[in-house]
């Protein structure tokens, strides 16, 4: 079996709207994304059913509503759409009989039963390393082309911590940090699913104008007919693992209303996820993280 991986754009415009042809071009040629007319103005909830509609088929039924209902009004213009799947088995399986509930610390004094899957790797099935603060571990699709890797803190209530410092850096130190090597390799089987609203969190990086519908300049796009602004940005993702592999979709939609603006050691090392930890699922060829998420409780979804 080999990895699909799959991600798609789609931009909904509003059936009557020209746009700048500049635009349409690099929607086409950079991003595959041909326009796709809706009629927000008169049809609002059907736009909205048919944007999740065209999410839930290029994220395989995984994220069946992306947009709540109510969150589509006769006021919106454009909504850029975008939808991503990836599914691999894993290069070494954890055999199911090992697996066994086990122990997993979420606090220092608080401990639950999870399902733990066990394997021990060759000498080259994972990749190992130890950095500030925590360890990782990469484990491999079949094929090659994704890699999971799994960010242990070094104590049971360090999530926190490692969560402030990751950053593009920490994450290409980690992905260079990285050795082929023994390990026996302790996980639990787990489901994650999560959404988020993004306008706060790009305001406080510095995307202010283009929420401000009085300073947003999209002029670009449509000439300015509609003093376009950017009134929210949705993302939901779902993750899950288990003994053969990995699966993960998610999708997003930005949505706009008119407005008026080291060398291996020989010996295998021991590698127990028995407490929270951050994931990335990356493309080790172009060094693209695809998802990253964390597992604070692997019994909840």
């Amino acid at each position: 079996m080999t990895t699909t991986f799959t991600t798609v754009n789609g931009l909904f415009v509003q059936s009557n709207k020209a746009l700048v042809e500049g635009f349409r071009k690099i929607l086409v040629e950079e991003y595959q994304a041909e326009p796709i007319t809706v009629d927000f103005n008169k049809f609002p909830e059907a736009s909205r059913k048919t944007i999740n509609a065209w999410v839930n088929k290029h994220t395989q039924e995984r994220i069946k509503e992306l947009l709540a209902k109510g969150s589509v009004d006769n006021a919106m213009r454009l909504v850029l759409a975008n939808a991503a799947f990836v599914k691999g088995r894993w290069a070494k399986s954890f055999p199911k009989d090992r697996t066994k509930p086990e122990a997993f610390h979420i606090g220092k004094k608080q401990e639950i039963k999870v399902p733990m899957m066990h394997v021990d790797g060759g000498s080259s099935d994972f990749s190992y390393g130890v950095f500030d603060g925590f360890k990782a571990a990469g484990l491999k699709s079949v094929d090659g082309l994704i890699e999971t890797v799994i960010l242990l803190p070094n104590i049971v209530d360090g999530l926190a911590a490692l969560e402030a410092k990751l950053n593009s850096k920490v994450v290409g130190k980690v992905a260079k940090g990285l050795v082929v090597r023994k390990v026996n390799l302790s996980m639990p089987r787990f489901k994650s699913g999560s959404s988020w609203q993004l306008e706060e969190p790009l305001k406080k990086l510095g995307m202010k104008q283009a929420f401000s519908a009085k300073k947003a300049n999209f002029k670009g796009i449509d000439a300015g007919e509609d003093l376009l602004y950017v009134s929210s940005i949705l993302q939901k993702a779902t993750v899950a693992v288990d003994e053969d592999g990995f699966e993960a979709a998610a999708a997003s939609a930005m949505m706009m209303r008119a407005g008026s603006a080291a060398p291996p050691p020989q010996d295998p090392v021991a590698f127990v996820a028995d407490r929270p930890f951050l994931y990335l699922i990356r493309e080790p060829a172009s060094g693209a993280i695809l998802f990253i998420g964390r597992v604070e409780d692997p019994n909840k979804a």
